[in-house]
């Protein structure tokens, strides 16, 4: 592959990420027994095409089963496409941040092993399950019920099987997985590297950097919040003046979710809702607030 200059895999990295969330969404429900939201209806009865297409006669096949293999199939073709870029390509990387955990892959002499590129495959996945799982946590505190919104209905086919936990379980169910891929960002999966960061985890310090590390990556999230309410307030504007009611409904359902208790006291002028945009510069007031606290505990723990 010729030389393109410097190359950043995050976008593609997230793109691929989404691909295998429709797999994965796939896997946890596997029967389309139309109990879905719509908009999940849609995304199973999508992708249902190609698991008829590749489910063999006379006998079906467990849908489960075809999913987990695409998945499989998907991630590894994922691992071969970023080997290729990485190895042509000067200056590409491709790096995962987890909260102060951090591990990257640079171009540079030959290519990297494909062990280790497997292994980033299957850390990026874990943290962009986090990502969205710590969402869920947040946004879903109650067990599923008849007149839940389809945001909400949404999210919680999406995020399973976190969301088919107990309440009372998904905080250390989330915390057992941020912890893991801190542990993980430690490794270049070389044998060097695994006996010294063994070593390191035995150390009680280590641990604690990564509780701090799984605290500010969920703080973290206030930026892609962010991002997401102003993607929805532009599209409410939108709707307003394109007499779109389906992406009015769209807009308003999730940025009710996202506000939570502040969509019952909306503060208007005229047919403006300035809720949101005082919600969006909150979480960047947040973030700016706790991430250098947690930033501060972990580089000063020995």
């Amino acid at each position: 592959m010729p030389n393109h200059g410097s190359m950043n895999l995050g976008a593609w990295d997230i793109l691929l990420n989404a691909c295998l969330l429709v797999l994965w969404f796939r896997i946890w429900n596997a029967q389309g027994d139309g109990d879905f939201g719509w908009r999940t209806g849609c995304l199973w009865q999508a992708t249902d095409a190609i698991f008829r297409m590749l489910r063999p006669a006379p006998r079906s096949m467990n849908e489960r089963w075809i999913a987990a293999a695409l998945f499989v199939v998907l991630a590894a073709a994922k691992t071969l496409l970023f080997a290729s870029i990485l190895a042509g390509t000067a200056g590409a990387q491709w790096g995962l941040r987890m909260g102060f955990e951090q591990v990257v892959v640079a171009s540079g002499s030959g290519s990297p092993p494909l062990g280790r590129l497997a292994a980033m495959t299957a850390l990026s996945f874990a943290v962009f399950l986090f990502m969205l799982w710590s969402i869920s946590a947040i946004y879903l505190p109650r067990r599923a019920h008849p007149f839940a919104s389809q945001a909400e209905g949404t999210l919680r086919e999406l995020s399973a099987p976190f969301s088919m936990l107990p309440i009372h379980w998904r905080p250390a169910a989330l915390l057992v997985l941020g912890l893991a891929v801190c542990a993980a960002a430690r490794f270049d999966w070389s044998a060097a590297s695994l006996g010294e960061a063994g070593g390191e985890l035995l150390q009680p310090w280590t641990w604690l950097r990564f509780v701090i590390s799984t605290l500010a990556a969920v703080v973290g999230l206030c930026g892609t919040l962010q991002s997401f309410v102003m993607l929805l307030i532009i599209g409410s504007w939108i709707s307003l003046f394109s007499s779109s009611e389906a992406l009015h409904i769209f807009c308003r359902e999730w940025l009710d979710m996202l506000l939570g208790p502040l969509s019952r006291y909306p503060l208007r002028i005229g047919f403006l809702d300035l809720t949101p945009i005082i919600f969006f510069f909150a979480l960047g007031l947040a973030q700016k607030t706790i991430l250098p606290l947690l930033a501060g505990i972990y580089y000063m723990l020995p």
